[in-house]
Order: structure tokens, then C-alpha cells, then sequence
């Protein structure tokens, strides 16, 4: 009995695209002198686009949300930190007479948003642990939600 080598090449070469793509969506983390660098593709990644990225996985949503909101909150505590320490030490070096309050209320300032801001890295690579995982796992978790309106019934769902 001869057998169709055609079924079972198409089949070898779909997976093969498939695991292709799969990989091809992977998201990379590179630790820089700056901080860190997220790429895909080669591309390098804003948080913004990676949220858009991770949109697919709700709970890799969810994390890269929180990530963003607690990176907005960092940069404006370290930011203004950073230019009250600024401002008013070069008056010190000026030999002005600096206002040692604000000196310390920057330095306070700076020192809380650090611990945020690593926080904001870990949120960052437990949203894409999620959504590899998703990856690998073929996730699909569509959701369901049944509309009815005076003449209408219908069912919508999410993926």
C-alpha cells in the first residue's frame, strides 16, 4: 500500500511556519549601561509598544499596565528630585546660601523612585514570562458575554 507523502509534508511544513512565527514574536530583554532594552524582531520596544505587544494575555496586560503607570510615577519623583538637588546645589557651589530643606526634600524624592523603578523592571519581565508562556502554550482564553436588547439576543466573544 503506497502512502501520500503530500498530507504529511504540507502538515511538516505548516508546523514548521508556525513555530517560526511563534518564535519570531518573542520578546527579548538586554541589560545596557542605561538600563534595559527590550527588542523584537531586532526592533527596539517602548513600554507603550510593548504593552500592545502583550495585549494578546490578559494577565501580561494587566502587569505591563501597572508597569507603565509605576514607570510614569518614578520619572516624576526622580525628575523632580533630581532638579531640586540640582537647582539648589549649584547654589551652594555658587557660594549662595541654598535651602538645605529642599536639598534633602529632592534627595528624599530621588531615593523613592528608585525602588520603584525596579519594581517597574520586574512587572516588565514577569509580563513577558506570561506572555511567552502564552506562546508556547498556544493560550486562547476567549471570554464570553451574551447581549439582549428589546429585539435582539445575541452571544460576542473575545480573544
Amino acid at each position: 500500500m503506497k502512502r501520500k507523502l503530500g498530507p504529511r509534508i504540507l502538515t511538516g511544513m505548516a508546523l514548521l511556519l508556525l513555530t517560526t512565527f511563534c518564535r519570531a514574536q518573542e520578546i527579548k530583554t538586554e541589560k545596557t549601561f542605561w538600563g534595559f532594552k527590550y527588542t523584537q524582531e531586532g526592533k527596539r520596544m517602548t513600554l507603550k509598544s510593548l504593552t500592545a505587544a502583550v495585549q494578546s494575555d490578559r494577565d501580561a496586560y494587566r502587569l505591563m499596565q501597572k508597569a507603565r503607570t509605576n514607570n510614569n510615577i518614578a520619572m516624576v519623583l526622580g525628575g523632580t528630585g533630581g532638579f531640586l538637588l540640582g537647582y539648589h546645589l549649584t547654589d551652594a557651589l555658587t557660594g549662595d546660601d541654598p535651602n538645605w530643606a529642599l536639598v534633602g526634600i529632592g534627595a528624599g524624592l530621588a531615593v523613592i523612585s528608585i525602588p520603584i523603578s525596579q519594581s517597574v523592571h520586574k512587572d516588565i519581565e514577569k509580563a513577558i514570562d506570561f506572555y511567552h508562556d502564552s506562546l508556547k502554550t498556544g493560550y486562547f482564553n476567549p471570554e464570553f458575554r451574551f447581549i439582549a436588547q428589546a429585539k435582539q439576543l445575541g452571544i460576542v466573544m473575545n480573544f
